[in-house]
């Protein structure tokens, strides 16, 4: 309707203004044609101001007949319009936010249509996937984000922080298996410290069954464990083996998050039979949505045969949106979901090489190192 209105407009005047050029300039030249007598120029000048008086009358009509129309056609489009409105069929247009006005999406990021490529379902038929998100403790917030996910996602919660006990009792409520991410010296130590509750080295033993003791009981609930940065005490055999110790009487399992290439945490845990798992992918080395979905839906060779993989990732807003679209992805594709618990070893199970991350990337932070060798 629009187009044909704009053809109104636009060609009527058009249309009128040719008919008078060609009936005026026809007559000029049937007259012109003629002898001359006395009045012809006289008539020709009156014939021109009649043909010259119609078309501006017509020309009038057709306008306001235009406007006339156009003004009729548009009442019933805008009610129709408010009608849809009214029964949800049409969603109003959304005012772009201003840089003075916060976006209320800003945490909520959505991916890009087509970035991610799709996984075959028979790649992850009965896959088991295991999610540990690390350095809970600091905020509440992430905490009701992770309960809300449809999946029995475990949590790693670092002890002595303002919301340690609250969050892991929250989590417990839930149904989430929880960890205490303990504290470990790294390499970068001072400059990187592992915080409160951190194991050192230079500790004596009895310092370090003391100190381990408290950070257990900072964090309740807790059925195993998993270190925080540790890129040198992890290292250390003798050292690491009084937690392990501790570990297996308190009948805790321990997770390995590999922030060190040289970690003793497998030779010893395969010794005394302590229940353990090696993280295979760091999920957030990147702190972006789009990088973080294709971890989470990269399944690495092997995982079928090995019936299990182990991520780690942090409370990002980037990573809690990229779990919320990726886990009902993995879901419909076969995968299941489990606690890091049902993708424990012992020594009479046996153990497999670790999976390396697809495309590591250090970034600062002992406890985001890569495991590629």
């Amino acid at each position: 309707k629009r187009e044909s209105s704009k053809f109104n407009i636009f060609w009527t005047p058009a249309f009128a203004g040719v008919t008078w050029f060609v009936t005026f300039y026809g007559t000029i030249r049937i007259r012109s044609n003629e002898k001359p007598i006395a009045g012809t120029y006289r008539s020709v000048e009156y014939l021109r101001r009649f043909f010259l008086g119609l078309v501006v009358i017509f020309a009038i009509i057709a306008l306001a007949a235009i406007f006339y129309i156009n003004q009729y056609e548009q009442t019933p489009r805008l009610e129709k319009r408010a009608a849809s409105l009214s029964k949800g069929k049409i969603q109003p247009s959304r005012k772009a936010p201003s840089r003075s006005e916060p976006n209320k999406d800003a945490e909520r990021i959505t991916p890009t249509e087509g970035s991610q490529k799709p996984i075959p379902p028979s790649t992850l038929d009965g896959i088991k996937i295991a999610i540990i998100i690390d350095d809970v403790g600091y905020d509440l917030r992430p905490v009701h984000d992770l309960i809300e996910l449809d999946a029995p996602i475990s949590v790693a919660i670092l002890p002595h922080c303002a919301h340690s006990v609250e969050a892991a009792e929250k989590l417990h409520r839930a149904g989430r298996e929880i960890l205490l991410h303990l504290p470990m010296e790294p390499l970068s130590y001072p400059q990187k410290d592992p915080g409160k509750g951190g194991l050192f080295v230079s500790m004596s033993d009895s310092e370090i069954r003391r100190r381990f003791e408290e950070n257990i009981r900072a964090v309740p609930h807790a059925s195993g464990i998993n270190n925080h940065m540790g890129s040198r005490f992890m290292k250390d055999e003798a050292k690491l083996r009084v937690v392990l110790t501790e570990a297996r009487k308190k009948g805790l399992f321990f997770i390995d998050s590999r922030t060190t290439h040289d970690s003793q945490a497998r030779l010893i845990a395969l010794k005394m039979g302590l229940p353990f798992k090696s993280r295979d992918v760091f999920i957030d080395n990147r702190r972006s949505y789009r990088d973080t979905m294709r971890q989470l839906t990269h399944v690495p060779r092997g995982t079928k045969e090995s019936n299990g993989l182990l991520m780690i990732g942090h409370p990002y807003p980037e990573t809690l949106a990229a779990l919320r679209d990726a886990i009902p992805l993995l879901k419909d594709r076969g995968a299941q979901i489990v606690p890091a618990s049902v993708l424990l070893k012992t020594v009479t199970e046996g153990h497999r090489p670790d999976f390396h991350n697809t495309d590591p990337v250090q970034i600062p932070g002992e406890d985001h190192l890569s495991s590629r060798k």
